[in-house]
């Protein structure tokens, strides 16, 4: 079986996707969000790598604040 990573998980397309993915069970669907891991942080990046080992990224994670929520940079 694959395996996917979907970072960003708990964001809106990760939410989309995780909606639709019981439709594909030829692959095992990982949601990885910042409460699980640092991806700015090599070492928390390398240890979700390394414990999953996925085929496949689907990369989604970005600091965007929310919908109404202003950025605070």
């Amino acid at each position: 079986m694959k395996r996917i990573i979907i970072t960003g998980g708990s964001g809106l397309v990760g939410s989309a996707i995780k909606a639709i993915s019981h439709k594909h069970g030829d692959y095992e669907f990982i949601y990885a969000s910042s409460s699980d891991y640092d991806l700015t942080s090599m070492d928390e990046t390398k240890r979700m790598f390394n414990k999953y080992l996925p085929n496949y990224v689907i990369h989604l994670a970005a600091c965007v604040g929310g919908l109404f929520t202003p950025l605070k940079i």
